[in-house]
């Protein structure tokens, strides 16, 4: 009986991409779908699927929010995360939460089938390109020692891969002080890029 895979990715071409290499191996059946989280979370919830192959950055909960609640509700399968990103934060994160594979999109034909073989077949998976990607941003603790309290308090949260709404509702602050926080560590720690403040907080909670 093959196994049973779900693909999330909310590019369609890509998606359709994955689920066309899958189709060549008789030993996995797609039986899914998704380019939201939220719909995956739910459709796991229904306990029929053995894999779940997710981006990490998609509409709703994103890729990792998926795997820490499927984690935190006990559901019993492997994920394989197929991203973009290069970074060793998130590939940190992902082994944290205990995901098998981490497959980057950029070398996905030559790597994905051994990928979820290996992950299938119980082991762990990581695209050999990632042995050479880069660990952090040369900010060490004496760089950090220059945020405010405040600031120190919602570079933590955001280790714990929270959104601004939900550090807002934790620590009972507005958005817009969270967002004044965040502009002001980037400044601080010379951070620029849409996700490099994220990238920054997961790999150097230690310093926090």
């Amino acid at each position: 009986m093959p196994l049973r895979v779900l693909i999330a990715d909310d590019h369609p071409i890509f998606s359709a991409g994955v689920r066309q290499l899958l189709e060549q191996e008789p030993r996995y059946e797609v039986v899914s779908r998704h380019s939201d989280g939220n719909s995956v979370f739910e459709r796991l919830r229904e306990g029929d699927i053995d894999i779940a192959v997710l981006d990490i950055s998609m509409p709703g909960m994103e890729g990792l929010e998926v795997v820490a609640a499927a984690r935190t509700e006990g559901l019993s399968l492997r994920f394989i995360i197929l991203t973009m990103y290069d970074d060793r934060a998130y590939l940190d994160r992902a082994k944290e939460l205990g995901v098998e594979g981490y497959v980057l999109k950029d070398s996905a034909t030559e790597d994905f089938v051994e990928a979820i073989d290996t992950v299938a077949n119980g082991g762990r998976f990581v695209s050999p390109a990632m042995e050479h990607s880069r660990r952090g941003d040369g900010v060490d603790a004496v760089d950090v020692r220059s945020l405010t309290d405040a600031e120190r308090t919602v570079l933590r949260e955001l280790g714990e891969n929270l959104t601004s709404k939900q550090i807002a509702e934790r620590l009972n602050l507005s958005f817009r002080t969270v967002q004044n926080h965040r502009a002001n560590i980037c400044s601080k720690l010379g951070l620029r890029g849409a996700n490099r403040l994220l990238e920054f907080a997961l790999a150097n909670r230690h310093l926090l």
